[in-house]
C-alpha cells in the first residue's frame, strides 16, 4: 500500500486509478485513509466475495 501512495501520481499520469478493498468498514476506512494520508479511495467488501474470487 505505501508503494501505491507514494507513486500515485505516476499512476495518475498514465491514466491509471487506483482503489483499496478490504473487509473493514467504511467507518475504519475513513479514519485510515486520514491517518495515512492516503491518496485513493478504500472500498468497504464487507461479504469478502472479491477476496475470495
Amino acid at each position: 500500500m505505501w508503494d501505491y501512495r507514494n507513486n500515485v501520481l505516476e499512476f495518475i499520469q498514465r491514466g491509471i486509478v487506483v482503489f483499496g478493498i478490504s473487509p473493514d468498514s467504511q467507518a475504519s476506512h475513513k479514519s485510515f485513509t486520514e491517518r495515512n494520508q492516503l491518496p485513493f479511495t478504500l472500498l468497504s467488501e464487507t461479504e469478502k466475495k472479491v477476496a475470495k474470487a
